[in-house]
């Protein structure tokens, strides 16, 4: 996940922040989860039936929340449609002026224009850039509080409400676990800067009680 040997000072651009270490997560998917059962997802039937329907803006839906375990799902039953549902779907997502350009598609790469068009676009996964240095001799904790408060809003901005469904019913949902390992990666380095400056724990603490990031920082003062 994290590099546990960063360096203190160092630019945290320059941090591999995707390679492993052996420090422990902040964060566990499983725990994080709502914990409720549910005995027949009926919702994963729908979806297959919905797929095989006529109608482009349920189909669209269903491959925007992806609630299915097969991720193929999508493209193995559009590709079983006959040609001629396949280019209704496409034309109805085209511009006017783009639909001469399709004829010479096959017939996979019409499915696979079709699911590109129906896909959410994915917000760019940016790295947590905030973080504690002496070089910058940040004094003021409700400044602190409120530039770490600022980069969490950042990462959750770039989680659409998609995710968050797939991610409460245990489906992969890459943007939310991104944003979990980016609130590890700030607490390995400021659980490491506090190691290396105790004398920085008392505005810290401080900070704590402006920010109510009390999960974070406490975890950092038990160790």
């Amino acid at each position: 996940m994290y590099p546990s040997d960063h360096t203190i000072g160092s630019s945290p651009a320059a941090t591999p922040l995707q390679e492993p270490c052996n420090q422990r997560c902040l964060f566990q998917s499983s725990s994080e989860r709502p914990r409720f059962y549910v005995p027949y997802r009926w919702w994963e039937d729908e979806a297959t039936t919905v797929l095989w329907t006529f109608d482009i803006q349920e189909i669209r839906r269903v491959v925007r929340f992806g609630l299915f375990h097969d991720e193929n799902l999508p493209r193995t039953v559009l590709q079983s449609r006959n040609a001629s549902t396949v280019d209704d779907f496409l034309i109805a997502l085209l511009e006017p002026q783009e639909r001469p350009f399709i004829s010479n598609l096959s017939h996979v790469q019409k499915v696979e224009e079709i699911l590109r068009r129906l896909k959410p676009s994915c917000c760019p996964t940016i790295p947590w850039s905030w973080f504690p240095s002496q070089a910058n001799q940040q004094t003021d904790p409700r400044e602190i509080a409120l530039k770490i408060d600022a980069e969490s809003h950042l990462q959750f901005k770039g989680i659409s409400f998609e995710e968050w469904v797939r991610y409460s019913l245990g489906y992969p949902a890459p943007s939310v676990e991104w944003f979990l390992l980016q609130h590890t990666a700030f607490f390995i380095h400021l659980s490491n800067y506090l190691s290396a400056y105790p004398d920085e724990i008392p505005k810290y603490t401080e900070v704590e009680k402006v920010c109510g990031h009390y999960q974070i920082l406490r975890r950092v003062h038990t160790g």
